[in-house]
């Protein structure tokens, strides 16, 4: 998140399931948790992006070494009218906390990069 302040774009976006906490000193992130569960290095996880962020857009190089991609070739828009549909045409937004900020040095371990 480091980029972030220079206006360089690359603020994570955070699906349901998925929690976060980025330190505003620090510019990192301090904690993911996934569907409650803390974040394993070891683990393999699936990832569904667009096309953008897959080859490595806005500093996410990451994602141009995962294992097994594959691509749909329907466009997002196609994907989120039909997610819309699917609800009955209605978006209800909500606040779900799944972005969350701390300010505070820590002590805690740099975190591990996946596999």
């Amino acid at each position: 998140i480091g980029s972030i302040s220079r206006g360089q774009g690359g603020f994570p976006q955070v699906s349901a399931g998925l929690s976060i906490t980025l330190n505003t000193l620090t510019k990192k992130c301090e904690d993911i948790m996934i569907n409650g569960e803390p974040f394993d290095p070891g683990r393999t996880y699936k990832v569904a992006t667009n096309s953008y962020l897959a080859a490595g857009g806005d500093g996410y190089s990451m994602l141009l070494n995962a294992l097994d991609k594959y691509e749909s070739s329907m466009y997002l828009r196609d994907v989120v009218i039909k997610y819309i549909e699917h609800l009955g045409g209605t978006i209800k937004p909500s606040f779900s906390g799944r972005i969350n900020f701390t300010h505070q040095q820590t002590q805690s371990k740099p975190m591990q990069k996946a596999a």
